[in-house]
Parts: structure tokens; sequence; C-alpha cells
């Protein structure tokens, strides 16, 4: 059985769906999984109520000051790629702070795109029309080989989801598989 590092980056502006998040994230079915959230917020108040709460956090002091939010995911996002790179994961499993699968969406994501180097799940647009799909990275299972390969911080102004997509697509040497409908995923949205 491989090992699965499931890892985001949050901000306290994610706050409200911590709880739902992280309770998900303990039920998962998977047998051999590791947390590891990177809380980008400008204080580390955020982080110590994740760690209260059981849930492995860095707080990402270097870049927490007041940047550009993709600035500070995309920064968040390196440091779990090198702590990953420093493990012995197969598959890193990034979950959105905000995005809640089913309890067994590693085994359904695994058995269907085993061979892939990127699996991509849609799920629910945030606000707006429930029904429409989006695709991005904030469920998707990304292998060692995809990761070693480039750096985050080496994408740009892009987002994570489009840097990352721009370097993939065009190298041709990774496969990847999106996946529109094989399960529902809620994509929680801040209260107003």
């Amino acid at each position: 059985m491989y090992k699965v590092l499931i890892a985001c980056p949050t901000h306290e502006s994610k706050a409200y769906s911590f709880d739902r998040w992280w309770e998900r994230v303990q039920a998962l079915t998977f047998p051999t999984c590791e947390v590891l959230v990177v809380d980008n917020s400008p204080t580390e108040e955020n982080a110590d109520k994740m760690r209260a709460a059981g849930c492995p956090v860095i707080w990402d002091r270097e870049i927490a000051a007041d940047t550009h939010a993709m600035l500070r995911i995309t920064h968040s996002m390196e440091i779990i790629r090198q702590r990953f790179l420093a493990g012995d994961w197969k598959w890193w499993f990034n979950l959105e702070a905000d995005i809640i699968p089913p309890i067994n969406v590693l085994e359904m994501m695994l058995h269907w795109g085993r061979e892939s180097d990127w699996i991509s799940h849609a799920y629910p647009m945030r606000g707006g029309n429930q029904t429409d799909d989006e695709q991005g990275i904030g469920c998707s299972i990304l292998s060692r080989r995809l990761i070693q390969d480039f750096r985050f911080g080496s994408i740009g102004d892009n987002s994570p989801d489009g840097g990352l997509w721009q370097m993939v697509r065009p190298a041709r040497k990774y496969r990847t598989m999106e996946m529109w409908g094989y399960f529902q995923v809620d994509h929680l949205q801040a209260p107003e």
C-alpha cells in the first residue's frame, strides 16, 4: 500500500471550513495517510487553533505578511512540495481547505487514475450556480514523478493551478486524468 500525504495551504479566511474539513480528513478510509497543512495567515493564531484540534500545521511565517493571495498560496505549496519530496510518500493528495470529498475519495481516484501523474476531480464552483463544476488543483492527487520536476515558485504570476497545468500539459511526459462527476464533492462557502 502506497503512502499518501494529504496536504494543502490555508489561511484564516478559510477558518469557517476547518472543522468540517478536518472531520472529513480524519474519516478518510485510505489506510496509509499523513496530513500536513501550511497556514499563511498574518499571525500564528489560526495555526494554533488547528494544532489544538490535532491537525499537523506549519505556520508559513516567511510569507504571512500582507502579500497577494496567489504569492502566499504558491509559497505554501512549495513548502509542501519540499516536505513531500523529503518524505517517502508516493502521492500528494492536495485537498483544498474548503473541499469536502467522500470518505473513500482516495480509493476511487487511485482506482481510476492509478497510472496517472495528476488525477484531478471537478468540484462545484463557490457561489453562483452550484451545479457548475470547476477543475483545479483543489481535489487532486499528484505523483512523486510530477512533483520532483518543478518548483511552485517558478510558475510566475499564475495561480498554482494554472501555472502547474501550463508546465505539465506541454511537457507531454505526464499522464493526467480529469474526473468529472465520478462522485460528489462539496465546496464550502464562507457564511455571509
